[in-house]
């Protein structure tokens, strides 16, 4: 009949519908376990640190940092340091996973890759105490490089990575009322309670709370670790010898251990009062030892493309991430050369010479 006919097709079309917005949910806006790293921003390192001396002890503070104070020694033909970054995208769909196949500027990772097993907020409390670690790290690096003299002193115990009833980000600043600055003090305060339960007075989002752990016979075992397998770091102050050195570095919102190389550099020139950027903007990325030795990081495919977009003439990386960068820098464009060094001394030395040119790449200075 007639009738039949345009009521099965009417409920055919109904199907083919519901099956497309289901699809259409599926792919753009159900999430899934992916993240996305996007290209940051490039940040001129000027706007995060300020070095200042003094050559007389009744004299005033000399801002050093270009870019503040009224007495800055810089000028845009000095060049400039940058900072690169990668934007993490927490929410992902099937098609932004998708469509990071072909795109250049968008990689998916895994949550749990990215994340290990804890959540966002853990993972940003994780970056924000490896970024102040790196901080300390990369001022010690300049000052070794620079013949400055100094001391370190603990300056905090952080946890890395939560367990238990610690969460990444925490301070422990006591052990049953006695307070604790480094990682010396700590093991020291609970091998004296090995077999016991100790009281930790711990640090959390501005406010202090007790944290109560059951120690083992061998109080604490192995630092930096903790019972139940929270992971513990140290950070140093940094203290020159001549009082008439201060630097600070404000990090402002960006975390994770990858600014140290171009902290370093930047702190470096200033003290040192060596230009090396010889009037170009130089983009750097790498972790930082107190040796100055320079590790790798991730998302460095990203952060060439940030550096290109900034307008960087040379994209400074540690030297087991230079192939990927320069692949994406050839990608993206714009005649950026890019060099791979495995040490602050290297990449000094690099810029103090002529072998860096236009559109080159170099691995490990060479």
């Amino acid at each position: 009949m007639p009738g039949s006919d345009a009521s099965g097709l009417r409920k055919t079309a109904l199907r083919w519908a519901v099956a497309a917005t289901a699809a259409a949910l599926l792919l753009f806006a159900v999430p899934v376990p992916y993240v996305l790293y996007e290209p940051g921003k490039a940040v001129p390192v000027e706007v995060l640190v300020t070095v200042e001396k003094t050559n007389r002890p009744d004299a005033p503070l000399e801002t050093v940092q270009p870019g503040r104070g009224a007495s800055s020694q810089h000028s845009d033909d000095d060049g400039e340091w940058l900072l690169t970054t990668v934007y993490l995208r927490a929410r992902a769909t099937l098609w932004t996973v998708v469509e990071s196949a072909w795109r250049a500027d968008r990689e998916a990772h895994a949550k749990r890759a990215v994340f290990g097993g804890s959540g966002e907020e853990e993972y940003k409390a994780r970056m924000d105490v490896l970024m102040a670690e790196s901080q300390g790290k990369a001022v010690e690096a300049a000052f070794r490089a620079a013949g400055v003299r100094y001391e370190t002193v603990p300056d905090g115990v952080f946890v890395t990575r939560g367990a238990g009833r610690l969460k990444a980000g925490d301070r422990i600043a006591a052990v049953d009322g006695a307070g604790v600055s480094g990682l010396a003090e700590l093991a020291e305060a609970l091998r004296g309670r090995a077999g016991r339960e100790a009281e930790l007075a711990v640090l959390r989002g501005g406010r202090e709370i007790a944290v109560r752990l059951a120690m083992d016979k061998a109080g604490a075992g192995d630092l930096p670790g903790m019972p139940g397998g929270a992971e513990l770091t140290e950070i140093l102050a940094v203290r020159p010898a001549d009082p008439a050195l201060r630097v600070t570095i404000d990090a402002g919102g960006f975390a994770g251990p990858s600014a140290g190389l171009a902290l370093a550099l930047h702190i470096y020139e200033r003290i040192a009062g060596e230009p090396l950027t010889g009037g170009r903007r130089i983009a750097a990325t790498g972790t930082i030892e107190p040796s100055g030795a320079v590790g790798a990081v991730g998302g460095v495919r990203m952060k060439a493309i940030a550096a290109s977009r900034a307008g960087a003439d040379l994209f400074l990386v540690p030297v087991e991430n230079a192939a990927e960068a320069a692949a994406a820098a050839d990608a993206a464009g714009g005649g950026m050369a890019v060099a791979g060094v495995k040490s602050l001394e290297e990449a000094v030395g690099l810029l103090r010479s002529t072998r860096v040119q236009e559109g080159r790449t170099m691995i490990g200075g060479s």
